[in-house]
């Protein structure tokens, strides 16, 4: 009967890529913050004017219908 033995270099190789994903990960979000926070400027206070949009629209007029709703008639002797 054969036996299975396991590959060390495919096991090797598993373990590297986990390795590097997680410098991946460091490099992508903890450098960016640990220096971005230092650097950052307070927030600026802007003045918008004039401090007030007006908005005018104009919208036609429109009539809604009730097109159908109307029961039909019944005339003597229909059924139905």
């Amino acid at each position: 009967m054969n036996r299975y033995e396991t590959s060390t270099p495919r096991a090797l190789v598993g373990l590297a890529a986990i390795g590097m994903t997680a410098l991946t990960i460091g490099l992508a979000i903890g450098v960016p913050v640990t220096y971005g926070s230092a650097r950052s400027a307070a927030p600026t206070e802007v003045a918008i004017i004039p401090s007030r949009i007006d908005v005018i629209a104009v919208r036609e007029q429109s009539v809604a219908t009730r097109a159908g709703t109307e029961a039909p008639v019944k005339r003597a002797g229909e059924q139905g």
